[in-house]
């Protein structure tokens, strides 16, 4: 048996292995082609991956960011309602200080014109007498008695 073979079997055989190499290097470039592809779509996929991932971070940290400024706005705003309360209740304070001092002011007035209206009275009894209550033509005479009407509380 021998190994030989023809030269025109051995010219198919490369034609055959010539023909197997085109379609191997076909399907390698097709191959190739998908690979670059579904790389690319990969990458791009992965690219976006990244950048979501960035942007979800980045809303992360903005959430952080915003809830500590919700705790500076709460801490404000229990700051500004102590001071509003204490604001009022000085308000009302000084509002009740205020109130206070006018009823000592009017007291204070009541108590002169008390005096000054005794006084009076007393200066035109001890000159007239008390004959001069029921004296229709002395003018001092009506006052008079008007007088201790409103200390008695009467109306005149």
């Amino acid at each position: 048996m021998s190994r030989w073979i023809t030269i025109e079997a051995a010219e198919l055989a490369v034609k055959a292995l010539e023909e197997e190499n085109a379609h191997l290097k076909a399907k390698v470039k097709s191959i190739r082609k998908y690979w670059k592809a579904t790389s690319e779509g990969v990458n791009m996929y992965v690219g976006k991956s990244i950048a979501l991932e960035d942007e979800v971070a980045r809303l992360k940290a903005d959430v952080e960011r915003l809830k500590a400024k919700q705790t500076d706005i709460d801490r404000v705003q229990a700051q500004s309602d102590f001071y509003r309360s204490k604001l009022i209740n000085g308000t009302e304070y000084t509002a009740n200080v205020q109130l206070i001092d006018q009823v000592k002011h009017l007291e204070a007035q009541v108590e002169r014109l008390t005096k000054a209206g005794d006084a009076f009275y007393e200066s035109e009894i001890g000159y007239y007498g008390e004959q001069i209550l029921n004296d229709p033509k002395h003018n001092t005479g009506r006052m008079c008695r008007d007088w201790n009407d409103a200390k008695e509380g009467k109306q005149s």
